[in-house]
């Protein structure tokens, strides 16, 4: 029976806020009780997540209460107040949801900044609904959630009540379940990232992008500096030689400060490189931290990003025909030409049994390429076999130098694995620069992810394909 009664509550919602808005004026009085001329519900009955942020003293929730029945044109008055100890209990336990727990009446007030338990509704004719916040106290939210024992749920609860309008079904309850929300900034991307570029046309287009984990609920402005510091401490940490972007090679920073308006949940730096300016002998890196926010929103730590920029020489043939492996495994690959084949499918193996591995305490496991045409600065890419065993890890690069009858050491790569760490990956490495142009280079891995190439043991490296890059500085 109840359900049926509600079927019919629900239908008469429907005739009010449909047929009865539609423009005419029907009577229904003899085809409808005079208690369904007006029906009122709290729109989002029943459970209701919320949340309640570090930033307010109190969060506004805003509630609902619509209005329906067969004759819009009358007034309904309500009153929407905190549910009692009593009440509550009683539901809790009908209802079997033990779990529920309720908060302190202090925690709500239908007042701003005040202390109120109630709030008078009045829905007057021709209207369909009324919208009434209810403010929770955010310090109190948290102090109770932080005391919640596992398992139990928040409620505060209300309860909507009237005189002289039905309410529909159990409607006239709302429970709503604060979480308490510190925000935070963060970089979307938070990292370094290398950009390769085989062309100084155009431009290179940078997003930086500032990420709140909700709509934003303020005015407030955020810092995004440009800061060599940032720079500086990332090539004392890491090894590497990166040199600060010109302010000439860049454009569309505006900042350091950047506003955040209500309703938005990010903001974005445009930036544009122009990429005309990059060097062969230089890796440019514009470093961008996020700091210094306006209001009491906490800044993630380490939120900082590296943009590095570095102009690749042209591709360069290797004829493997030129090209001579220390230790290639026989039957194992097709030795050096399977380095330099252009053909994915191919590898080379160096060698793992006594009979093969030849192993130099200086330039551990080698291949030697003789040029076509002088190079002096060089790059490289690694293709890791579909079979993922042994990619270099380290890597020495030496050219012959007539001058002084010997090998000379022009570029080292280290942790090389930390980008070669899975099967089929290309790692790209570079730029090396040498003092004078040279023909004749050794590719020397000391090192791969089997381990050590310098020591006499049997470890080995293997690679699908290289591919060299290379030009001159005329």
């Amino acid at each position: 029976m109840k359900r049926n009664i509600q079927t019919i509550l629900a239908g008469v919602i429907v005739l009010g806020t449909g047929l009865g808005f539609a423009g005419c004026d029907p009577d229904y009085s003899d085809r409808y009780p005079e208690e369904y001329a007006k029906v009122i519900r709290i729109k989002d009955a029943g459970r209701q997540n919320v949340t309640v942020y570090s930033t307010d003293d109190q969060t506004a929730i805003p509630v609902t209460i619509q209005k329906g029945g067969w004759d819009p044109s009358r007034t309904s008055k309500a009153t929407l107040r905190a549910m009692t100890v009593a009440e509550f209990e009683a539901y809790r336990e009908e209802s079997a949801l033990v779990f529920y727990t309720m908060m302190p009446g202090d925690v709500l007030s239908f007042t701003e900044g005040g202390s109120t338990s109630s709030v008078d509704i009045n829905i007057e004719g021709g209207e369909g609904y009324v919208i009434t916040n209810a403010y929770l106290d955010v310090k109190k939210v948290k102090e109770f959630n932080e005391n919640l024992e596992d398992g139990q749920v928040p409620i505060v609860p209300l309860m909507l009540e009237s005189a002289d309008s039905p309410i529909n079904g159990e409607d006239n309850m709302l429970f709503m379940v604060p979480t308490y929300l510190e925000p935070t900034l963060t970089l979307k991307e938070p990292n370094y990232f290398p950009k390769v570029f085989y062309s100084r046309e155009g431009t290179d287009e940078i997003t930086v992008e500032v990420d709140l984990p909700t709509l934003s609920k303020w005015d407030f402005t955020v810092d995004l500096d440009i800061d060599k510091d940032l720079l500086d401490e990332c090539n004392e940490a890491f090894g590497t030689s990166y040199k600060m972007m010109p302010e000439d090679m860049y454009s569309g920073y505006t900042g350091p400060t950047y506003a955040f308006t209500p309703g938005v949940n990010k903001i974005m730096a445009n930036i544009s490189v122009d990429l005309s300016k990059l060097s062969y002998t230089e890796t440019y890196a514009l470093p961008v931290v996020l700091r210094n926010c306006s209001m009491n929103i906490e800044v993630e730590p380490d939120q900082s990003a590296l943009y590095g920029y570095t102009l690749c020489p042209p591709k360069i043939r290797v004829d493997y025909n030129k090209a001579v492996g220390s230790d290639p495994h026989a039957g194992d690959g097709l030795g050096v030409e399977g380095l330099f084949d252009g053909n994915t499918g191919t590898h080379y193996h160096s060698g793992y049994s006594s009979s093969y591995a030849k192993h130099d305490p200086v330039y551990g496991s080698y291949v030697d390429v003789e040029l076509d045409a002088p190079i002096q600065v060089f790059a490289f890419d690694f293709l890791v076999r579909s079979y993922y065993n042994g990619p270099a890890d380290e890597v020495a690069l030496f050219y012959w130098s007539d001058d002084k009858g010997d090998w000379v050491e022009f570029g080292h790569e280290y942790d090389m694995v930390q980008t070669l760490n899975a099967a089929n990956v290309l790692g790209h490495f570079g730029n090396y620069v040498a003092p004078e142009k040279f023909t004749k280079m050794r590719f020397s891995v000391l090192k791969s992810r089997v381990g050590s190439l310098t020591e006499n043991n049997t470890n080995y490296w293997n690679c699908a394909e290289l591919t060299f890059y290379g030009t001159t500085l005329d």
